[in-house]
């Protein structure tokens, strides 16, 4: 698999549309037999949206936090 499943983010520039155009094909693949279609007309009619809260988003969403590594010193 040449990219992670589910994983999801936000990229300012993301480079050149040909270079970025094999890993959307393989993600609609993925998805298309996700939902049991091996052709774009399956997937047409017989995909279903579902309508997400933007609190279910924002939850399955990653949380990282970052520690601060600053050495404790006792005095």
């Amino acid at each position: 698999m040449i990219f992670e499943e589910g994983v999801d983010g936000y990229v300012p520039y993301a480079g050149d549309l040909n270079e970025g155009l094999a890993v959307t094909i393989a993600k609609l693949k993925t998805t298309m037999v996700s939902c049991g279609s091996t052709t774009l007309p399956e997937f047409q009619s017989t995909a279903r949206l579902t309508l997400v809260s933007d609190q279910s988003f924002q939850e399955s969403h990653a949380n990282v936090t970052l520690r601060d590594n600053t050495p404790i010193t006792i005095a």
